[in-house]
């Protein structure tokens, strides 16, 4: 495997021994950012799974992220029925777990409490709200914490755990595709990165090494034959995962600037598309990054190779000229963190080797009491921000609705299918969603603009919640059938009308009922 470099001069890598520390408190800051997700139901995508898992809908097949999209809901299902709180508790402990195997992996390389403020600055990250709130997007969650587990597998001690880090690897391919560049991260971190280093050489007679691009290869060829990502994809800017070159300038400073940017004073908004106003953020980071590249106890810290990892682990989202999600940054974030622990191992190393604090046996302590008060900064600023983002509502006119698509459809589909629960449904019911109050609204908003004919955007907001209909379809049994209309018409009276407004709050009528309100009403 070749000669291991020797650490740098007074670095002091906490090692198993204090690995814990690290790893508890990282966890414990994921929870307490994110544990607000408990408090939501299904949310979109959510009921297409579990209606696979249920088989209301056709189950996947293939090896295009199975484990997430599939044995995820299929085990969840089995184990906790349809309880949103379980499967979110399943999403928050998968990202606990990762912050934990984060904080242990920095604490193997630098000094402990200088890994506790790494592992925290992931665990808070704003950046992966989506991912935790939306159990659809468990995907990124799984693929990054398996990614983790092969990269511990694979620097692992004893040797022969090394093998381990395949079926990791493949594992993190069939939760998500994104993690297709880790064993070339894993390349830079074994060269370059936080000693003991292996010479680039030994990584091409490495057979676990080769074992991993072996495993990328195959996960590249089973994500380009799929459709939609086969070649066409380049050419057809319309599909949802089309591919441009001249989206990766935009995304890489996209994501670059909502790395540094997840400040509650400077983040000014939450939404999925290339955001020009973190561009900024990106270049100030660009410039950190190439002045740190020249400062000697970085660069023997691995400085260059975290910052390598994390773009490497951003190249397969990049070229995506539709898809540019704050989520995507769950892989990529491990090595921004790494490089983060690298600094302040650094700038901790050379404290202590200054003159004042030379015999002083407080030295350890002070460097926890900088570490946990850096981790606790992130802490608090992550539960304040991601508080912000999942309240902040959408529009004065209906104050219940959230700026949020994630929390705000998990409360819409929450609020339906508790009103169609309740309402007594025969079997084999069908259920016409209709929505006067969500053309009022429009009316009184658009005013003389507004169009009768055109759908509004606060049913297609709640059809979007509800899948077209399918989410209650799951969640009641007794519902056979779902439509969406615009105008009301009258039905026979076995037929059920949901008459529902923005937040999706309804009331279950018969076409006869609703008849007889119109007219009284007029």
């Amino acid at each position: 495997m070749g000669r291991a470099l020797k650490l740098p001069a007074g670095a002091t890598p906490g090692g198993t021994r204090h690995a814990a520390p690290a790893a508890v408190a990282a966890a414990a800051i994921a929870i307490a950012v994110f544990q607000g997700a408990l408090a939501y139901g299904f949310s979109q995508d959510d009921f297409l799974g579990l209606g696979r898992a249920l088989g209301l809908a056709p189950r996947l097949t293939g090896w295009w992220r199975p484990l997430s999209h599939q044995w995820f809901y299929d085990a969840l299902v089995a184990t906790a029925g349809l309880h949103a709180r379980s499967f979110h508790a399943v999403s928050l402990a998968i990202h606990a777990l990762a912050a934990a195997l984060l904080g242990a992996l920095l604490a193997r390389r630098f000094a402990a409490p200088a890994a506790l403020a790494g592992a925290a600055f992931f665990a808070a990250h704003a950046a992966l709200y989506t991912a935790v709130y939306w159990i659809a997007a468990n995907g990124d969650l799984l693929a990054t914490l398996l990614a983790l587990a092969a990269t511990a597998c694979f620097f692992g001690v004893p040797p022969r755990l090394r093998w381990l880090a395949l079926p990791c690897f493949a594992l993190s391919l069939l939760a998500k595709e994104s993690t297709l560049s880790l064993p070339f991260a894993i390349a830079a971190l074994a060269a370059w990165g936080p000693p003991p280093r292996r010479p680039v050489r030994a990584l091409g007679r490495d057979p676990v090494w080769l074992g991993l691009v072996a495993l990328s290869v195959a996960g590249l060829a089973a994500f380009a034959l799929r459709d939609p990502f086969a070649a066409r994809a380049a050419a057809d800017a319309n599909l949802a995962y089309a591919l441009a070159p001249a989206a990766l300038g935009r995304n890489l400073l996209t994501y670059g600037g909502w790395t540094a940017n997840t400040w509650l004073p400077t983040v000014a908004g939450f939404g999925d598309a290339v955001d020009p106003r973190v561009f900024g953020w990106a270049r100030w980071l660009a410039v950190t990054i190439l002045a740190g590249a020249f400062v000697p106890a970085l660069r023997a810290r691995g400085w260059i190779a975290c910052w390598a990892g994390f773009a490497l682990m951003l190249l397969p989202v990049l070229p995506l000229a539709n898809h540019t999600y704050h989520y995507y940054l769950a892989p990529a974030l491990p090595f921004a963190a790494a490089a983060l622990a690298a600094a302040l191992d650094a700038a901790f190393n050379a404290a202590r080797s200054r003159p004042a604090f030379d015999a002083t046996r407080a030295r350890p302590a002070i460097g926890w009491v900088v570490a946990a008060a850096i981790a606790g900064c992130f802490a608090v600023n992550g539960v304040v921000l991601v508080h912000k983002i999942e309240s902040m509502p959408l529009t004065p006119q209906v104050p219940a609705l959230r700026s949020d698509p994630t929390v705000d459809r998990a409360r819409i589909a929450s609020n339906a299918v508790a009103a169609l629960a309740a309402a007594g449904l025969p079997a084999h019911a069908s259920i016409t969603f209709w929505s006067p109050a969500s053309v009022v609204i429009e009316r009184e908003r658009v005013g003389p603009a507004f169009d009768p004919a055109l759908e509004t955007y606060w049913e297609r907001n709640v059809r979007a919640a509800l899948l077209d209909g399918f989410a209650v379809r799951v969640m009641v049994p007794a519902i056979d059938s779902t439509r969406f209309v615009h105008v009301f018409s009258a039905t026979p009276d076995s037929a059920r009308w949901a008459v529902y407004r923005p937040d999706g709050t309804l009331d279950v009528m018969t076409a006869r009922e609703i008849a007889a309100k119109l007219a009284a009403a007029r």
